[in-house]
């Protein structure tokens, strides 16, 4: 089988769906799949760029076209490099930001399809339209239905074999255009580091804060009263920001600062190389998220807290959606999640969290992605 991905950027680092592009690419092709992969719309380049990116010391044929260039030429050059590598798929791996600074990717469906003729395609919904709440601006309403009618009309052009999506509300705002969803779980992007064993600390309970880093009313009751229970018991905390900017720190710590019952117990570090990143991971006794419940299945820091057996706590909960909705499609992923600020909770879900983390393995999901597909052309 040949695949050719299809996504925005491949800035290493500083795309996560290139990222997981790349790292899914890898994957397969270790399970003996020729993989190309072809960026879009990428901001970081400013001439079309082709050659070879390495992940885990496998070489992976890239083409990266630089955001500026206007539609036609990218078809002529993304059209060249299909014909000749000659896929038996093409999986678009969609975000509408990928495509344009604001999700209004004119175009975009045209070309794919011509590209695309006599091509299986394969569709991963990343992220859908944008929402709109209670409480909306006519601005933020035009961006909602105008995104709506680019992706449905993508969909529609592209006549997809297979689509899948992390997030049960996806599945849900696409059924109701009569497409079919499949479930494929995020993994993470974070590689477990298994040279070193896990280090918690039996006298230290650590609350850990990995890539997104908010500080709000919600999330510092949780910890203060989750703190209350751990004191109880015997047991100190630490709160540790991992992946913290120097701006990020200015910011935390004046917000944090205002948490008298923290001050002391706080630890920030910067950028970590993977293997070190890894290993800090794995010492935290609890992650926590402000992403809202409901979305926590398109996560890749709860993703990465999951997958190095770490259960999540996820305080936030949206407007509109009951604290139960969390947005896993399996109730395993959804026991490692600590809804309450209660021992007895962490410790299910820390049970729990074992069995989770093997739902989201990059080769069990490699697996999946590889069945559906399969199993799509035959039923064809």
């Amino acid at each position: 089988m040949k695949i050719v991905f299809i996504c925005g950027s491949l800035e290493p680092g500083c795309d996560g769906v290139g990222d997981y592009a790349r790292r899914l690419a890898t994957e397969l092709i270790y399970k003996g799949i020729d993989v190309m992969l072809i960026a879009l719309n990428d901001n970081y380049i400013n001439e079309i760029t082709t050659g070879i990116q390495k992940l885990d010391s496998v070489d992976i044929h890239v083409v990266r076209i630089p955001a500026e260039l206007s539609n036609k030429p990218k078809f002529e050059i993304v059209k060249a490099w299909i014909d000749d590598f000659n896929p038996d798929w093409l999986s678009l791996q969609y975000v509408p930001f990928s495509f344009h600074a604001k999700g209004f990717h004119f175009g975009l469906s045209d070309m794919l399809k011509m590209v695309g003729q006599n091509k299986l395609w394969h569709v991963m919904i990343h992220e859908l339209w944008i929402g709109v709440g209670e409480t909306f601006s006519p601005k933020l309403l035009i961006m909602h239905v105008l995104q709506k009618k680019l992706v449905t009309h993508l969909i529609n052009d592209l006549q997809p074999q297979v689509i899948h999506s992390h997030l049960p509300l996806n599945k849900t705002r696409l059924e109701k255009y009569g497409l079919r969803i499949k479930n494929l779980p995020l993994f993470s992007n974070i590689e477990v580091d298994r040279t070193r064993r896990d280090r918690k600390l039996s006298k230290v309970f650590k609350i850990g804060f990995f890539s997104q880093m908010e500080i709000n009313e919600p999330i510092v009751k949780f910890m203060q009263l989750l703190k209350i229970q751990v004191e109880e018991m015997g047991m100190d905390v630490q709160v540790v920001f991992i992946g913290a900017s120097n701006k990020q720190v200015v910011r935390l710590s004046a917000e944090i600062g205002k948490v008298t019952c923290f001050k002391n117990k706080v630890k920030f570090m910067g950028f970590l190389q993977s293997k070190k990143l890894s290993m800090v991971l794995k010492t935290c006794s609890l992650g926590i998220t402000p992403v809202p419940r409901h979305a926590l299945g398109k996560s890749g820091s709860v993703a990465a807290f999951i997958t190095h057996g770490v259960p999540v706590a996820a305080p936030m909960v949206s407007p509109g959606y009951a604290p139960n909705d969390l947005g896993f499609y399996s109730s395993v992923l959804c026991s490692s999640i600590v809804l309450k600020p209660d021992l007895k909770c962490f410790n299910e879900a820390f049970k729990n969290v074992q069995l989770a983390k093997k739902e989201i393995q990059i080769d069990t999901i490699a697996a999946s992605f590889i069945y559906d597909l399969e199993y799509s052309t035959n039923c064809n």
